[in-house]
């Protein structure tokens, strides 16, 4: 009988590389209110001094012979919120092709610019909204958690600052990565996993003498949320991009096209936000697995009392089947022509 392995070693290694200098008060009482969810043992390893790639190397080689589960990198002028660990552990969980997710924060300049980045060379993207959870190319390290296992099959090193001015054969082969982005190409190019920005961790970046931080601009794109007209009904279009012939005020949810992108089940919406949720594209989804009931839940959630979540299965679906299913489970369910509606 194979023996239970009760230790295999912890849940998350707490990297701060650091040149050593004092750190806003703001940090201090972030960083004391920075928990990991329930059971994850963890280690903090602080590297002072060293140039950045060759610390932020030292303490991946930490986390890879300690055989940790994720790393976290933490700047020491970098404020995060109190979810942190929590949120980007639960968002890791859920998708185990996920290699290295990240909260936002923005650079040391006026005006700030993300760092957070869709294409190398072309700059901070800004195409975003407070709350949303998309892929991208690259983002600062200062706030993000690495997976370890992505790390073991990865070509060293991991972190390198490279700053090449050569030229050959009349070409210029100079060449620029600061460590961060030297990591996320060489994760992205030499495996599957894949990188995203959490929109709902966002990051103040301070100073070096801790007087200034540096946050997205109130004017800037990512900042501007869609503004409801309070006098109308509100729906949620989940899925493809369709116009409805009503009253509502209607915000669309996922693919490039919609207003917002992220997880189904995880909607950057408050509670009972929604009169309507319309749901366009579940056919992907068995509505007897978990998956499904996950995203129901979340749906139910931001819908409003009194209001109607409707679901546009395919016409191959039994609709009398899936209503019968869902009544079982104790959800007011009807049919409405191609929709199946939960009141």
């Amino acid at each position: 009988m194979k023996q239970v392995e009760h230790n295999s070693g912890p849940g998350i290694v707490i990297g701060i590389p650091t040149l050593g200098r004092p750190v806003p008060l703001d940090w201090a009482f972030s960083f004391k209110g920075l928990n990991p969810p329930i059971n994850f043992n963890q280690i903090l390893q602080v590297v002072k001094g060293s140039e950045i790639g060759v610390a932020r190397q030292a303490i991946a080689e930490l986390a890879v012979e300690k055989n940790a589960k994720y790393l976290f990198f933490l700047g020491d002028d970098v404020v995060v919120p109190a979810h942190t660990l929590r949120w980007l552990i639960y968002r890791m969980e859920q998708d185990p092709k996920i290699g290295c997710v990240g909260g936002i924060y923005c650079a040391k300049a006026d005006p700030a610019y993300p760092l957070v980045f869709r294409e190398n060379g072309r700059g901070s993207y800004w195409d975003w909204k407070i709350g949303e959870f998309f892929e991208v190319t690259g983002l600062g390290m200062d706030c993000t958690l690495i997976r370890v296992d992505a790390l073991k099959d990865l070509p060293k090193p991991w972190f390198k600052t490279h700053d090449s001015d050569e030229f050959l054969d009349g070409k210029n082969n100079a060449e620029q990565w600061t460590e961060d982005l030297y990591f996320c190409k060489n994760l992205l190019t030499n495996s599957e996993y894949k990188i995203y920005a959490d929109a709902g961790v966002m990051c103040e970046h301070w100073d070096v003498y801790g007087n200034k931080k540096y946050t997205l601009p109130t004017d800037s794109l990512p900042m501007r949320q869609r503004i409801m007209d309070p006098n109308k009904k509100k729906c949620l279009m989940i899925g493809s991009r369709i116009e409805l012939n009503t009253d509502y005020d209607t915000v669309y949810f996922g693919g490039e096209g919609g207003d917002y992108r992220g997880q189904m089940g995880s909607l950057p919406f408050a509670n009972e936000s929604f009169d309507h949720i319309i749901v366009t594209e579940p056919e992907q989804i068995a509505v007897t697995n978990d998956l499904f009931n996950t995203y129901l839940i979340e749906w139910l959630r931001v819908r409003k009392p009194g209001g109607i979540v409707s679901i546009n299965f395919p016409q191959f679906y039994s609709h009398e089947s899936i209503c019968k299913y869902l009544i079982e489970k104790q959800y007011n369910a009807s049919i409405n022509g191609t929709f199946v509606e939960i009141k």
